[in-house]
């Protein structure tokens, strides 16, 4: 037998609450050995146990071949870890507010998508408790609620209840479009370039599935496969969000290959007609440019057409503005 891990403290911070994290999902795989993990994730064993060592946050592929290997979700790990990683770098702070586990907070209630997140500095509502509870460690709901706030942030479109952009609280629409344009970022603009992609997260994803049978390599794929996510990455900085096309791992072994399948992503902004759009003719990961969220919601919509076949995927993700 191996020698035994190190505890990780969950309560210390996003990196060790990440790394905790892992060591659950592996737990909940049955434990398996870093080396079985190894042959699965095609990561060397030291890779793997590193990533749960909590001294440093992994990598993302090294995550998602963790995640992969333990039968996790890489859509949901995706966020998850966008969101540590804000956190860790300082760019995402969990409030102080001493009641973000209220589901009824009192009046007024905040719109959970609108992205207004609950005032530190305020006083709370409704009766004090009897007797007062004592202070929570913020790290420990950081730890207990990221599960569920990552599902609300890809899901739902919200940041979470107890996260807050450190920069700026929230902002009007007109506001929103002022910091866009002190960046010089507008319709259209690349978002890795501009620098959008410094604090994106996925506020939405949605598969793209086949619409009937299609080959692949001499492979069946059953109308219905996934061939891969559509995300809609949202910049608080850039005030703007975009549309991003991850295929699913495995799917074609040669990414850059032609004879596979043309991939579009495309950006729509339905309140006055906007959009962006941008095609590849092989199978990898590609994004849009940015539309502004300030004027209307955005949603993103990517195409996989398979080539010489009738076979399309084809998904969009829901319509979201600030959050």
């Amino acid at each position: 037998m191996g020698r035994p891990e190190r505890p990780v403290d969950p309560t210390a911070g996003p990196v060790e609450a990440f790394a905790h994290a892992l060591r659950d999902l592996r737990r909940a795989a049955g434990n398996p050995s870093y080396r079985t993990l190894a042959a699965r994730a095609n990561y060397s064993h030291t890779v793997l146990s590193d990533a749960t060592r909590g001294e440093r946050l992994p990598t993302l592929p090294v995550t998602l071949a963790f995640v992969r290997a333990c039968g996790g979700d890489p859509a949901e790990w995706e966020a998850r870890w966008h969101l540590h990683r804000q956190l860790a770098e300082g760019r995402l702070a969990p409030s102080t507010d001493d009641a973000p586990e209220r589901t009824e907070p009192g009046p007024p209630a905040p719109d959970p998508g609108s992205g207004e997140g609950m005032d530190a500095t305020a006083p709370g509502h409704g009766p004090p408790p009897a007797p007062a509870a004592p202070r929570r460690n913020v790290r420990d709901v950081l730890v207990r609620h990221t599960p569920v706030a990552v599902v609300a942030a890809v899901v739902a479109g919200a940041c979470g209840w107890w996260l807050r952009p450190v920069p700026a609280p929230k902002a009007a629409p007109a506001a929103a479009s002022a910091s866009a344009a002190a960046l010089k970022v507008d319709d259209g603009t690349d978002p890795k370039i501009a620098g959008c992609t410094s604090d994106a997260f996925p506020r939405a994803n949605v598969p793209v599935r086949l619409d009937r049978e299609a080959r692949l390599h001499g492979r069946v794929l059953p109308a219905g496969t996934q061939v891969g996510t559509v995300y809609l990455n949202y910049s608080a900085r850039c005030a703007g969000a975009w549309t991003r096309f991850v295929p699913t791992p495995g799917l074609n072994p040669v990414p850059t290959e032609t004879s596979a399948a043309r991939v579009s992503v495309q950006v729509d902004r339905p309140i006055d007609g906007t959009s962006s759009s941008w095609q590849m003719g092989h199978v990898d990961s590609m994004y849009s440019n940015l539309l502004l969220v300030g004027v209307g919601c955005v949603s993103g919509t990517a195409i996989v057409r398979m080539t010489g076949q009738d076979a399309v995927g084809k998904a969009t993700t829901q319509c979201l503005g600030p959050p």
